[in-house]
């Protein structure tokens, strides 16, 4: 292993051959640490419609075929973003149908008052469940926050009596401290399923762009991963999320590498699906979004 000195490790070695030639010769193993750097995050400019789209159905982490069934229909998004103080509903994540009346799910920052919030709407635009971030949730216009958004695969609607049951299904951390959600709904939830018609960060299904905010490092888990938020926030150190190794001990879920990941390295065109294969396409960004602020 890597320790910092003492890292060369020499071994003496003979060859032969059948005629009796030998030869003596050392072989050194030297052992490097592994590193990983975090230069460089994808600006959403305000005024210019750009965002970045995926294949959705190949996306089935996200999906599921009816109510929640359990874990297996569990998921867990986390990303890297710097907020706008802009006041307008901008879309940071929409995933699901191409008519709003059917499942979706999408994030998004709202800012009031000065109040920076991230809310999440699950269902349709007449069913659904809403949770959001308190006005006292360490989101900062101008200040880079983590994010992990998590759902364990339970029942989301659609009778009044369990509409707490539905809320808890969801949390949303921020900076790896799960947040004390304000909930709310329309018709209690939605008990049909998500169908991955779109997979987008930076529009909704129409309009909605982010406006001046900054992104890098997206992660998409195919199960809850909220015992392993402060894990993963790494105490507001980014790391290669490919091997958690380094935190390890402080983890607890049996899939410690997303299984879609992305990080912001030197196009604004695509941006590479580390683990999944699901590819992004960029639109409408331009050379100069590219920016040298990261977390």
């Amino acid at each position: 292993v890597y320790t910092g000195s003492s890292d060369d490790y020499v071994i003496a070695c003979k060859a032969a051959n059948p005629l009796g030639g030998i030869t003596s010769f050392n072989v050194t193993i030297r052992v490097l640490e592994q590193t990983y750097t975090n230069t460089t995050s994808l600006e959403f400019e305000n005024g210019i419609n750009s965002f970045l789209g995926g294949n959705a159905s190949s996306v089935t982490t996200l999906e599921r075929a009816n109510n929640g069934t359990g874990s297996s229909d569990a998921w867990s998004i986390g990303m890297w973003f710097k907020p706008s103080s802009n006041t307008s509903g901008q879309t940071l994540v929409y995933f699901g149908a191409n008519n709003l009346s059917q499942g979706h799910i999408e994030l998004r920052q709202i800012t009031t008052n000065s109040n920076t919030r991230v809310r999440l709407r699950y269902g349709s635009n007449v069913n659904y469940l809403q949770l959001q971030t308190p006005n006292a949730s360490a989101l900062t216009a101008g200040t880079w926050a983590h994010i992990l958004v998590t759902y364990d695969g339970g029942t989301t609607g659609a009778g009044s009596a369990a509409v707490a049951d539905y809320y808890s299904r969801f949390k949303i951390f921020v900076n790896g401290v799960d947040q004390s959600l304000n909930k709310s709904n329309s018709n209690y939830g939605w008990a049909s399923g998500i169908t991955g018609e779109n997979f987008r960060f930076g529009k909704y299904q129409s309009g909605n762009y982010p406006k001046d905010i900054l992104i890098n490092q997206i992660a998409i888990w195919n199960s809850y991963q909220g015992a392993d938020a402060s894990g993963i926030y790494n105490s507001g150190n980014t790391q290669d999320l490919t091997n958690l190794s380094t935190v390890e001990a402080s983890m607890t879920s049996a899939y410690l590498a997303p299984t879609h990941y992305y990080e912001i390295t030197n196009s604004v065109t695509s941006v590479l699906d580390i683990n999944g294969g699901v590819h992004l396409v960029g639109y409408n960004f331009a050379s100069t979004d590219l920016v040298t602020d990261a977390p």
